[in-house]
């Protein structure tokens, strides 16, 4: 018998760490694990701010979001069916990401 439980919460632990080693990998920036969830947390109940804002729906169940974090301009995207950031794309054009968040 599996504990399915169990498996829930080692899934949320690897999208979790995902999630952080790309946004290090990435942007070179490192949240801690509350940070992390602050971050879900807003998300999730769309407390969009001058340093949060959502950019575009992908799917029934991602969206892509922006952030600021450490003065740099962060992508998001965001599973609402698991309530978790599952990952920090890489922008390539950083100045046009920049001109499009300043304008939201």
């Amino acid at each position: 018998m599996s504990n399915k439980k169990g498996e829930r919460v080692a899934m949320r632990r690897r999208i979790r760490a995902h999630a952080l080693w790309r946004l290090q990998e990435r942007y070179r920036i490192n949240l801690t694990k509350e940070e992390y969830a602050q971050l879900c947390s807003d998300i999730e109940n769309n407390r969009v701010s001058d340093t949060l804002k959502p950019f575009k729906k992908k799917s029934q169940r991602l969206s892509l979001w922006f952030t600021k974090i450490n003065d740099k301009v962060v992508l998001i995207y965001y599973d609402k069916k698991k309530h978790l950031i599952v990952t920090f794309p890489e922008v390539r054009d950083v100045e046009t990401l920049k001109t499009i968040f300043e304008r939201r």
